[in-house]
């Protein structure tokens, strides 16, 4: 697993195309696609372990415990172009469902409606840039709802593992434990200079993405941007006396602690005893937007999520916890509208991504990649 592997770094470029902050999968994504382009690339990340937010790492005697809850949208073109670049992606997954009370309903069906719900709360607040952006959403959820929804066999260790191999291959890899302090861009978008721990970076283009960026100049003058502080909060629950679990993904609909779990028993090393599993459970934001504090250690505590899984019947009345992880991951996020009006604002100068969900931004990836290699060369 990825905590047994040696800590990865590269030698430091004092000058590369695209410098990428940053090293969730869909980032490294982008840096791949800039690789096979041509560019001349770097990968900077101040954390001492790669994946951000989808890093699998130790707990509870564990090893390959993912981070967070994730789900990767049912988008058939992702599923196919993880499998051409070697990340083995499970089977229909018949064991994921929304849920609503004691109501399962298709995930499909689930997420469109989660979409649907976003797009309306963003209207009536007229974020209208948001509101293209989940209408846009809302649109593919509807056209893919036959879909089933898959996962990387192995979980997010293992995409994160196969992305690494095939940036190897370009000879990249991610330079960890660098913080950087600023990102100073020539008054002429033709470039900056990127001042890191490490020393400096001078590129032709900085990736910027929605949860990870750093502050901006222009000539050495601030450039200010709006950002959100938000808190993930998840919890790692090690439980037995649960031989009849069966899910693998749950997204809970309507009030109530928790927003999605997962079972990461056919995931983690060593494999749980029998009747035990391992969960991750990822709980709701709570209203204000106060961060980490805001939230109680009550809303931390596994008792009391172990309670709510029971009376949500995904665990048996009997189920008892062993052993509980928590983690807080904060996440200062650009919102979409933001982020294009500081692309708009640098010009070539800046490669943004949207990394707030890996399948919706990959699928206009892929578009945008495809529509690129369609197009006939000048000249």
């Amino acid at each position: 697993m990825l905590d047994d592997a040696p800590k990865l770094s590269s030698p430091t470029h004092s000058s590369v195309d695209t410098v990428f902050l940053g090293t969730s999968p869909l980032v490294l994504c982008h840096a791949l696609f800039a690789c096979t382009q041509g560019r001349s690339v770097a990968i900077l990340d101040r954390n001492q372990c790669v994946g951000g937010a989808w890093h699998a790492g130790n707990a509870l005697g564990f090893t390959n415990v993912e981070a967070a809850v994730h789900l990767i949208e049912n988008r058939p073109e992702v599923y196919s172009h993880l499998e051409r670049v070697g990340v083995p992606i499970s089977d229909a997954d018949v064991d994921c469902w929304g849920q609503y009370g004691h109501m399962r309903i298709p995930l499909a069906i689930t997420r469109a409606v989660a979409f649907g719900g976003v797009l309306a709360k963003s209207l009536a607040r007229g974020n209208f840039s948001k509101s293209r952006t989940n209408a846009t959403s809302l649109a593919r959820s509807v056209a893919r709802i036959r879909s089933p929804f898959r996962y990387p066999v192995g979980g997010a260790a293992t995409l994160l593992e196969r992305l690494l191999s095939e940036l190897a291959v370009f000879g990249v890899s991610p330079q960890l434990g660098v913080h950087v302090h600023r990102a100073d861009i020539t008054r002429d978008r033709r470039g900056g200079k990127l001042q890191t721990s490490i020393g400096d970076v001078h590129f032709r283009r900085v990736g910027i993405a929605s949860r990870a960026h750093c502050p901006l100049t222009i000539d050495g003058e601030q450039l200010h941007f709006a950002t959100r502080r938000t808190a993930t909060c998840c919890l790692a629950l090690h439980v037995d006396r649960c031989d009849e679990v069966r899910f693998s993904y749950v997204e809970l609909l309507g009030r109530g602690p928790i927003r999605r779990v997962r079972n990461l028993s056919s995931l983690v090393q060593p494999t749980p005893a029998q009747g035990a599993r391992l969960l991750s459970v990822q709980l709701r934001s709570p209203p204000s937007d106060g961060g980490a504090d805001s939230n109680s250690d009550r809303d931390f505590d596994g008792e009391r999520v172990v309670e709510a899984l029971i009376a949500q019947r995904l665990l048996p009345p009997l189920t008892r916890l062993l052993g509980q992880h928590r983690g807080v991951y904060t996440h200062d996020t650009i919102a979409d509208g933001e982020l294009k009006r500081l692309a708009a604002s640098l010009g070539d100068a800046m490669h943004p991504m949207h990394t707030t969900d890996f399948g919706e931004e990959l699928t206009a990836l892929l578009r945008r990649t495809e529509s690129r290699c369609a197009t006939p060369a000048k000249g």
